[in-house]
């Protein structure tokens, strides 16, 4: 009967893992489209604006998006690689807003050896992005920095489009629901003194 009961139990365990791997396979293809789907939107409008801005801005693309297929493979991603993806990331945003955008980033080296979500930094700085107007008489002011209770906090200031753009709602949903599946706490977002604010937690990978 102990035996039982423990073959039992493992079932269960297996059962769980299975579900909750499952589940991050639903979370990370969601990721993907999302991704392109909002790329493409910026690409089509530079088209029609820029066009000599439109190639370099598809060039930038085909960078970033062959690191995304490579890093969406995993559930979770070293800091160090998320921060260096950023810094790729950032080129192909300034390619299409130039001094719309200021970014300040201030990360204590400590944390590299981290990990979170993979593709969670990005998906925050894609939603602010997307959400704000951003442009030179009104930069978007992104503040991205660690604080010492091991939490990745990213800011910018609330200047919301008064049109706003077709959105898949997949962005903040979809990292919430991973840091859920790894049961850990600490991922939150709340409006502070006009700001956008949301708590990342770094993990230690076990």
């Amino acid at each position: 009967m102990i035996e039982q009961h423990k073959e039992s139990l493992m079932e269960k365990e297996l059962l769980e893992l299975m579900h909750t791997e499952q589940e991050f396979e639903n979370l990370k293809s969601q990721v993907n489209p999302h991704f392109l789907f909002n790329c493409f939107n910026t690409l089509s409008s530079l088209i029609s604006e820029d066009k000599q801005m439109a190639d370099k801005f598809l060039n930038e693309l085909s960078k970033v998006y062959r690191y995304v297929l490579n890093t969406n493979q995993s559930d979770l991603i070293s800091f160090r690689q998320e921060i260096r993806f950023i810094g790729s990331y950032m080129a192909l945003l300034h390619t299409r807003y130039g001094k719309g955008l200021h970014v300040n980033i201030m990360i204590d080296e400590v944390y590299y050896d981290y990990f979170i979500p993979a593709m969670s930094l990005q998906l925050l700085v894609e939603n602010a992005v997307k959400h704000n107007i951003v442009s030179k008489k009104e930069p978007l002011c992104l503040e991205i920095y660690t604080t010492s209770e091991d939490t990745l906090m990213i800011c910018n200031n609330l200047q919301l489009k008064q049109r706003k753009e077709i959105s898949t709602g997949i962005g903040l949903k979809n990292i919430r629901s991973k840091y859920l599946l790894l049961k850990e706490p600490g991922f939150k977002w709340d409006i502070i003194d006009d700001k956008f604010v949301v708590d990342l937690p770094l993990l230690i990978k076990n």
